[in-house]
């Protein structure tokens, strides 16, 4: 956010500080600069943290919010998910897939990058626990993080 506010500054000074030195105000121009570059930066200062995606565990079934707003919810039995995938990292995400939908969810939207990690482990191993044949999805599901994190 910084590098925002920074080269917004910048490029204003940039354009328009050719113009204002010959009109004779390159010190308004630099305050107006500096303001308009920094007001992004002081809009987001004060903004809340995204709530943390509140999935919800139940013992055949789980419930996803389908909105940034979380207030409508999916439910999904574990037999439906077909694709299950953590980018590891601040800035990845968890994605689960289903026929019905695809659920993406920014790291950086929980808590903590551990609480997406540790929700990614539970739900691996619940669906491997839950469905007669659930070490085959569960690997399938391994198979395809592995090719897609290859360089």
């Amino acid at each position: 956010m910084y590098a925002v506010a920074i080269l917004t500054a910048m490029t204003f000074i940039t354009v328009w500080g050719g113009a204002a030195e010959q009109a004779g105000g390159p010190l308004l121009l630099l305050a107006v600069g500096a303001f308009g570059g920094m007001l992004p930066l002081v809009l987001s200062m004060n903004r809340e943290a995204p709530p943390t995606p509140v999935v919800e565990l139940m013992f055949d079934r789980l419930r996803l919010p389908r909105t940034a707003e979380l207030a409508d919810t999916v439910e999904l039995t574990y037999r439906e998910i077909d694709a299950l995938f953590l980018r590891p990292g601040r800035s990845g995400f968890l994605w689960i897939g289903a026929a019905e939908a695809s659920f993406m969810y920014p790291v950086r939207r929980f808590s903590r990058v551990e609480d997406a990690e540790r929700l990614h482990d539970e739900l691996r191993a619940r669906i491997s626990a839950r469905l007669p044949d659930g070490d085959e999805p569960v690997a399938t599901f391994a198979m395809a993080a592995e090719s897609s994190l290859a360089p």
